[in-house]
């Protein structure tokens, strides 16, 4: 009985650790729960997750291992383990090993839909479209009216550079989903096209998306960046001021998110523009007037950006 209230005492002051954020301490006090308690898997997932929050991913992903092991040798698979793996190597872009994890699940649940869609996801995102697409293709063998699995197919054909075919498997998710969602299935299409480098295509389906559901601001600011990467400047501030004047409210942070993919694509003039009108839309956000003091800076303004970094430095000072 001793033992017992130990343990609740033990892990009322790890949960109190956790919520306070003191890592090192929760770990300390699970594993201590872990010598008392060798049986217990959820104080090993408790320690595995205070590991990842205090940045030692390595050995929280052995942790997590160690209960994947013990869940593949389940008949009934509670994937919790495998759940965290899964999120962690996505997170971190550690995409073999995010593989490696779902062929190794469906190795032993190979009927699994919702695995195989995961595993299907983990090729795309290795660089392995054609492994991608024989795993939906396999999924729409098994459910051939899912939008999901017939947009998933779309990807993986976009990223093996087979276009006509994925706009053919696009259409059939629009189809076969509830009306009004076109939109929302030719903005993914433009998102598999940006990743797959096809510019003039991602412009179109962005394009036909504004059409679809002309109120969504974020399909006009994605429109933006694939103009963007097509080197069209006028055009993509234009369709950033759409998604503005649709929901204006969110000026600041539109034109922050395209100063930010100017910076990225080294167009820093363009991306100082950007950050100019984000600031004046929101001339209290630091945020805005440090980016505006880097692009200044990379065009070798460097005397505008030493004026805006020392009114962030001495805020009282201002005019």
């Amino acid at each position: 009985m001793t033992e017992e209230k130990d343990t609740e005492q033990y892990e009322r002051m790890a949960q109190l650790y956790m919520k306070e954020k003191r890592y090192p301490e929760a770990i300390a006090v699970y594993r201590q729960l872990i010598r008392m308690k060798p049986d217990m898997d959820s104080f090993v997932l408790c320690m595995a997750w205070a590991l990842k929050d205090n940045g030692e991913v390595e050995e929280a992903v052995a942790q997590f291992e160690k209960l994947f092991k013990k869940e593949l040798a389940r008949k009934v698979f509670t994937g919790f383990a495998y759940d965290e793996l899964v999120r962690l190597f996505r997170e971190t872009k550690q995409h073999d090993r995010l593989v490696d994890i779902c062929e190794r699940a469906v190795a032993v649940q190979s009927k699994d839909l919702a695995l195989l869609y995961t595993l299907g996801d983990a090729y795309l995102r290795a660089g392995r479209p054609e492994k991608a697409r024989k795993i939906f293709q396999g999924l729409l063998d098994e459910e051939p009216d899912s939008s999901q699995y017939h947009a998933a197919l779309g990807n993986a054909l976009i990223a093996a550079g087979r276009f006509e075919e994925a706009e053919a498997s696009y259409r059939k998710a629009i189809e076969n989903d509830f009306p009004g969602k076109a939109g929302a299935f030719l903005n993914k299409m433009g998102h598999a096209c940006m990743l797959a480098g096809a510019f003039e295509r991602a412009e179109s389906a962005f394009r036909r998306a504004v059409e679809a559901f002309s109120e969504e601001p974020i399909f006009r600011c994605d429109l933006g960046d694939a103009l963007v990467m097509l080197g069209r400047m006028d055009e993509a501030f234009r369709s950033y001021g759409d998604a503005v004047r649709v929901n204006p409210a969110f000026e600041g942070t539109y034109y922050h998110r395209l100063g930010n993919l100017l910076m990225k694509e080294n167009r820093a003039p363009e991306a100082v523009d950007a950050f100019h009108r984000a600031g004046a839309a929101d001339p209290s956000n630091a945020f805005y007037k440090l980016a505006l003091a880097n692009a200044l800076n990379s065009c070798g303004r460097t005397g505008e950006a030493e004026k805006i970094l020392e009114t962030l430095r001495n805020p009282e000072g201002e005019t």
